[in-house]
């Protein structure tokens, strides 16, 4: 499974062995209300997942703990026929913790945290039947920002934190408008500013290296939307996009620790032609041309210096994705009800480098089936099964092929595959309002494999889940 021969005084017999070390459990909490003008939704998730840290597991496997809180709650009115308000605020605590399981003296562990709070505020302005506006606002601040890992078996000691609260202020505005009772227009967009922060770094102790993270320019998101009704049944829709990703906590790191300067946002543009046929009042026909560009991408470099080896980021990196999608929901004069989709996308990589060479991670075709059915006694039985093409991993200029020369995949291609699903719900069981759900997911327990980003480990593929099954009670009051 892996290229990597050091450490293996570590394997033994009795380790030699992934079974009953990737296994992963999850609990899920959900609760929400709301009564008049008020409302609250809260989550509690914890999900423990096994898996493989780059050298055998001794015992019982290297767990993977995350755990997020979270909790919104606000006020929403209709004042008016013209006027409407919704003012929320919301907390989110998330944690992570690794603890290797390794053959090694010391503390060999990574543990993580952040606070987030935000305040979000909107109007809705209702002109007439024919035109109105939304308003909004968005103030987010992440506090508590903190990782720090201690792996004596690798002689690694990292702290990482933010100095400043991590301030983001937004607002955004859409418009709706009908011309005319066939056409409508949706214009839209959105104001975004990332305030200055302090990122500290340590790797010797008490010796912090601190990195000013400083976004000059805000971000302008817009949207736009033109729909034509031909028809009630036959409803044509042209749609344009924008959205941003900023760098990633672990991005800001590896340019401090590689003394490189800050990273920009990447962006994504989406084009698309879209059509809606009602056939026999029970069959919805959707049909899609999409048009993708992916721009500003952070590439993530590698450099050897001095036997030190220093991973960074740039931006520059250009991704077109061109696709069709085509689907169709059947309701049924029972109870049963279908749903299928197959997409088909081309995805192309823009530098010179690498115009003639297949896109990683990018299957040609995808596709989901869903088949539901509701029996008498609120029993609901339904079925999902999706398929996923095959892919090819990451290309890799430095990476050493067996004959010497350089320049090849980090993995192997993986095969395509098919997962089916299932899930059964019970409502109104014991009492009213009490409803029982039981999921399962792979439930054939397929064995299929994700493609490598590492050429260190799992060339031929990461092992995908195997099945899953999930229980969840809940009540409705």
């Amino acid at each position: 499974m892996t290229k990597n021969s050091s450490f293996l005084n570590d394997i033994h017999k009795g380790n030699d062995t992934t079974n009953d070390r990737l296994e992963m459990k999850s609990k899920h909490i959900n609760a929400s209300f709301s009564t008049g003008q008020f409302y609250f939704k809260g989550s509690f998730n914890e999900n423990i997942e096994e898996f493989y840290g780059g050298l055998p597991s001794i015992s019982d496997g290297t767990q993977y703990l995350r755990r997020n809180n979270h909790f919104k709650m606000g006020c929403k009115n209709q004042v008016t026929p013209f006027f409407f308000y919704d003012i929320n605020l919301m907390f989110n605590q998330f944690s992570l913790r690794v603890d290797f399981d390794w053959n090694s003296p010391g503390h060999n562990f990574t543990r993580g945290n952040s606070t987030t709070y935000e305040i979000e505020g909107l109007t809705v302005l209702n002109f007439s039947k024919y035109f109105d506006i939304t308003n909004g606002f968005c103030l987010r601040k992440t506090n508590d920002l903190h990782f720090f890992g201690l792996l004596d078996k690798l002689n690694i000691y990292s702290i990482d934190n933010v100095d400043d609260n991590i301030k983001t202020i937004s607002f955004f505005s859409q418009a709706n408008y009908m011309p005319h009772e066939k056409f409508k227009l949706v214009i839209g967009c959105r104001f975004e500013k990332l305030l200055k922060y302090d990122f500290l770094h340590e790797e010797i102790e008490n010796n912090p290296e601190i990195r000013e993270y400083d976004q000059d320019y805000i971000e302008f998101i817009p949207r736009l939307a033109a729909i034509y009704k031909l028809t009630p049944n036959h409803i044509f829709k042209l749609l344009y996009g924008k959205a941003n990703s900023r760098p990633s906590f672990f991005q800001i790191r590896d340019q401090i620790i590689g003394k490189k300067g800050n990273l920009q946002s990447e962006y994504i543009q989406t084009f698309e032609l879209n059509y809606q046929s009602l056939v026999f009042q029970n069959v919805l026909i959707t049909s899609s041309l999409f048009y993708n560009i992916l721009d500003n991408l952070i590439e993530r470099k590698l450099l050897i210096e001095d036997n030190r080896v220093t991973i960074y980021g740039t931006n520059g990196g250009k991704l077109i994705t061109k696709g069709m999608e085509f689907s169709t929901q059947i309701n049924y004069p029972t109870q049963l009800k279908t749903e299928f989709s197959l997409t088909w996308q081309q995805t192309d990589d823009q530098r010179n480098l690498y115009k003639d060479t297949e896109v990683p991670y990018s299957p040609h075709f995808l596709g989901y089936v869903k088949a539901s059915y509701e029996f008498k006694d609120n029993y609901l039985v339904s079925i999902t099964a999706n398929y996923v093409d095959d892919m090819v991993t990451q290309w890799d200029e430095a990476h050493v092929n067996p004959d010497g020369s350089l320049g090849g995949r980090v993995g192997e291609k993986t095969d395509d595959y098919f997962l089916v699903n299932a899930t059964f719900r019970k409502d109104n069981f014991f009492q009213k309002g009490c409803f029982l759900s039981i999921h399962g997911s792979n439930i054939f327990d397929k064995s299929f494999l994700h493609p490598t980003n590492s050429a260190n480990f799992f060339e031929k593929g990461s092992i995908g889940q195997g099945r899953l099954l999930m229980l969840t009670v809940g009540m409705n009051f």
